[in-house]
């Protein structure tokens, strides 16, 4: 089971380049009553990330520019979000 803090709609911050895997993931996660953050690329969920602080960060791999690999290395580096969970959806 994952770590995820107690809150009654925990947040969760989905970042993935392609419109309908995030539109897919969105309405699956949002029936489990999960408060859903979207992001279309590694910069726009870096600052995402840190203006809302997800309980869980699910991000693509493989996207243009800022991949799934070095923006969860940044996102490491942020004190704010070095414990919070993320896992590659690729």
């Amino acid at each position: 089971m994952l770590p995820i803090r107690s809150t009654s709609n925990p947040k969760i911050l989905y970042i993935d380049d392609d419109p309908v895997n995030r539109t897919l993931v969105n309405r699956l996660l949002s029936s489990y009553n999960f408060s859903v953050l979207e992001a279309k690329s590694g910069l726009e969920g870096m600052d995402l990330a840190r203006q809302e602080t997800p309980n869980l960060i699910l991000i693509d791999i493989n996207m243009p520019g800022l991949d799934g690999h070095e923006t969860t290395t940044r996102m490491r580096s942020v004190s704010t979000l070095e414990t919070v969970p993320i896992v590659a959806v690729t």
